[in-house]
C-alpha cells in the first residue's frame, strides 16, 4: 500500500503501515473456503491474506476484523478492495474498528451483499453464505447506521487514532 510521492514519483508506504509489525491473525480451514480473522493488519490485509492463501491453499472465504485503512486515501481504499474482491478472490469481508469510516463505505460499495456487518455484540454465522445475527431484541444491520456513526466518530476523534484523522483533515468533518 504505498503513497505516490508527487514530486519525485517515488512511491513510499502510507502513512500507518509498517511491515515489520509482525501481527497474529487466525486462518479457520472450514468446507467453505478460509475464515481469516485478522488484528489491526498492519502489515496490510492483502499481506495477510497473501500469507493465509499460501499456508492452506484454498480460497479466502471470509476476512474479519480490521483492515487498518484509516490512514488511507479514497482511491488507495479503492484499489485494496477491487484487489481482494479481485485478485485476491475474498468471497465475503466483515471490517471492523481501525478499517476507518471511509474504508467502511467503499468496502461496502465494492463486496455489495457480500460485505458482512460486524458491530459490536453481532453473531457471525459461516456456512456457504456468511450471515450475521444481532445480540437478542436489536435489529440486524446491513451497515453502521447514525448512532454507529455517532459512537465511532466520538471514539476516533478521542482515541489514540485521532492523529490520522487529523492529517486529512477528516477530524474536522467527524466532528459534525
Amino acid at each position: 500500500m504505498y503513497n505516490q510521492d508527487d514530486r519525485s514519483g517515488t512511491r513510499i508506504p502510507f502513512r500507518g503501515v509498517d511491515l515489520e509489525v509482525k501481527e497474529i491473525s487466525l486462518a479457520i480451514d472450514t468446507p467453505d473456503g478460509i475464515v481469516l480473522v485478522v488484528g489491526c493488519s498492519h502489515p496490510t490485509i492483502e499481506k495477510i491474506v497473501e500469507a493465509a492463501k499460501s499456508a492452506i491453499n484454498k480460497p479466502i472465504h471470509l476476512v474479519l476484523g480490521g483492515t487498518h485503512l484509516l490512514p488511507a486515501k479514497d482511491d488507495q481504499i479503492s484499489s485494496i478492495a477491487v484487489s481482494l474482491r479481485d485478485n485476491w478472490s475474498v468471497r465475503y469481508l466483515a471490517p471492523v474498528h481501525c478499517t476507518g469510516e471511509p474504508a467502511f463505505a467503499i468496502l461496502k460499495e465494492t463486496f455489495g451483499d457480500r460485505y458482512i456487518y460486524a458491530g459490536l455484540g453481532t453473531t457471525v454465522l459461516l456456512g456457504p453464505k456468511v450471515t450475521v445475527k444481532a445480540e437478542e431484541g436489536q435489529p440486524n444491520k446491513e451497515a453502521m447506521d447514525e448512532e454507529d456513526f455517532r459512537s465511532y466518530r466520538e471514539a476516533m476523534t478521542q482515541g489514540p487514532l485521532r492523529m490520522f484523522l487529523g492529517a486529512d483533515k477528516r477530524l474536522a468533518r467527524l466532528r459534525q
